[in-house]
């Protein structure tokens, strides 16, 4: 029987699902004795499981954010970071580059020669634009968070916060977006006008189409780690 369903939305699917699962319990798990101490064992739950979704672009909290735990931003950070799938409005880096970087390393692990996702090969090209679509976001929110340290006067985990969830055009804020200052605000605008825009646009416009080169050097090997 042949699946109905495309090869890239069972990865999104299957991404997506790993994300809630994960974020939910983790969440739960750093909060609930903390932010959501309050709250009965189901609402601990239920508000978990929403967080888990709204991390990833949607912009919504049920929880009061200046309460929560430095690790707890880190967890959030990541998600941010991560985003919604390739194709939608969500931010981020998205779930389906995620998902391309992670075969590519269990592939290395297993010293395969391809990339593989559920017995689909993926293009050599697929793979390193997935690692430069990462390090554009990694170098992005480095460059903000600098700035903006240099600029507010907050702790860093709540500064790295606001300029993540900004280039993922999260909308969440740890209560320091408001007394940000004039420089502040800039670099948050420049942050989210970046990753609204995505990476692969950006580095295509940067970059002038050049003809492929068919000459091939010498291989020589370095030592690296």
């Amino acid at each position: 029987m042949v699946s109905r369903t495309s090869f890239n939305t069972r990865v999104v699917l299957a991404s997506t699902a790993v994300l809630l699962v994960a974020g939910t319990l983790l969440f739960y798990g750093l909060e609930f004795r903390n932010a959501m101490s309050s709250d009965p064992a189901h609402v601990q739950y239920l508000s978990s499981f929403f967080q888990s979704v709204a991390f990833r672009t949607a912009g919504f909290n049920s929880i009061e954010f200046n309460r929560l735990r430095p690790p707890t931003y880190l967890l959030v950070t990541v998600f941010m970071f991560i985003g919604g799938a390739s194709g939608s409005t969500a931010g981020g880096i998205k779930v389906n580059t995620v998902s391309v970087m992670l075969s590519y390393l269990v592939s290395t692990a297993r010293d395969r020669e391809t990339v593989v996702i559920y017995r689909h090969s993926i293009a050599t090209a697929t793979v390193t634009r997935a690692f430069l679509i990462l390090f554009f976001g990694i170098s992005a929110i480095f460059i903000g968070t600098l700035l903006l340290s240099l600029f507010e006067e907050a702790p860093i985990e709540r500064i790295y916060f606001e300029a993540v969830s900004a280039f993922g055009t999260v909308g969440l804020s740890s209560g320091l977006t408001a007394a940000l200052s004039i420089p502040g605000k800039c670099v948050i605008m420049l942050l989210m006008f970046l990753g609204r825009l995505g990476p692969l646009t950006i580095l295509a416009a940067a970059t002038r189409p050049r003809p492929k080169e068919r000459i091939e050097y010498p291989r020589s090997e370095i030592a690296i780690g």
